[in-house]
């Protein structure tokens, strides 16, 4: 009856409610996000070398590099090295796992977000997930081995390699 589907309707609105917290909440962890600023002029060089990953960059017209690791596990730092190198014109960001397991693979998931001047080179490496670049104008040399590539509005060169996924590309000056 009546009472019937109010109550389900209640405890509908319950279940989304803790749902829509819980969304909130896990972002926030700050174990399992690591933010880093660095000093990066324009026209310097960004380099990523990470084992896995997907990796987004965007151009700025800020100087410096705004590096953001997600990871959907809490003890990342327990297993991957991150180590970042600084330098007024160039900055690298290696990430290598300590060491390997096959249920890694299936269940660790590492996303690179970057911020760099629009006028930085680029040169990302990642051994799976997808990269996404837009708004430079610099060259960029870009691989990965297990997923897509899209880059859009690059005024550079591109380079682009995939082992397993489609390469998108729009807005791109010279693309080899």
């Amino acid at each position: 009856g009546a009472m019937g589907v109010y109550m389900n309707s209640r405890a509908a609105r319950a279940c989304l409610i803790a749902a829509a917290t819980l969304i909130l909440t896990v972002p926030t962890w700050a174990d399992s996000q690591l933010t880093k600023t660095l000093k990066l002029d324009p026209n310097g060089r960004f380099v990523l070398d990470a084992d896995e990953g997907s990796v987004i960059v965007m151009g700025s017209d800020q100087p410096g590099a705004i590096v953001m690791v997600t990871s959907n596990r809490d003890d990342v730092q327990n297993r991957v090295d991150f180590n970042f190198e600084e330098n007024p014109g160039m900055v690298r960001l290696t990430a290598h796992r300590r060491y390997w397991h096959l249920f890694n693979f299936f269940f660790e998931r590492l996303s690179y977000k970057i911020r760099v001047p629009k006028s930085t080179t680029l040169e990302i490496r990642t051994g799976g997930g997808g990269i996404t670049i837009y708004s430079m104008s610099r060259d960029a040399d870009l691989k990965t081995s297990g997923g897509f590539i899209e880059v859009s509005h690059l005024q550079g060169m591109l380079h682009a390699h995939t082992s397993g996924g489609h390469i998108k590309v729009e807005g791109v000056a010279e693309f080899v």
